[in-house]
Order: C-alpha cells, then sequence, then structure tokens
C-alpha cells in the first residue's frame, strides 16, 4: 500500500514538473513572438518615418534651391 501510494506521488510529482516545463515553454514562446512582433513593427515604423523624413529633406532642399535660383534672376535682371 505505501509503495503504490509512493509511486503515485513520484508519478503525480513527475506530471506536474512536465506540465509546467510545457507552460513555461509555451509561456516564452508567447514572450519571443510578441517581442518579435513588436520589433518587426518598430523596424518598419522607423524605416517608414526616415522615408518621409528624407522626402521632407528633399523636398526642402528642392524648394530652397528654387528661392535662391528665383532670387539671382531676379537680382540679375
Amino acid at each position: 500500500m505505501l509503495q503504490a501510494l509512493k509511486e503515485f506521488k513520484d508519478h503525480k510529482a513527475t506530471k506536474d514538473l512536465k506540465d509546467l516545463k510545457v507552460t513555461k515553454a509555451l509561456r516564452v514562446f508567447k514572450d519571443r513572438k510578441a517581442t518579435k512582433g513588436l520589433r518587426v513593427f518598430k523596424d518598419r515604423k522607423v524605416t517608414k518615418d526616415l522615408k518621409a523624413f528624407c522626402k521632407l529633406k528633399v523636398k526642402v532642399y528642392l524648394d530652397d534651391s528654387k528661392v535662391i535660383y528665383n532670387f539671382w534672376v531676379l537680382f540679375l535682371s
């Protein structure tokens, strides 16, 4: 009787440990997936913001060039 009870407790402890490991592995997987998703989102946002900034910079440069060109045309004429 005591032997059967001991085996049952050992089996239950082993089963609980396996369940705990599976739960922990799932939690770690979900955390990694969430972190990766956030990283991808941030990378896309940074890339998008950088592209918008570069376009704005080029536009400002072209606008400034037009202003300088128009100034010189007016000044020289």
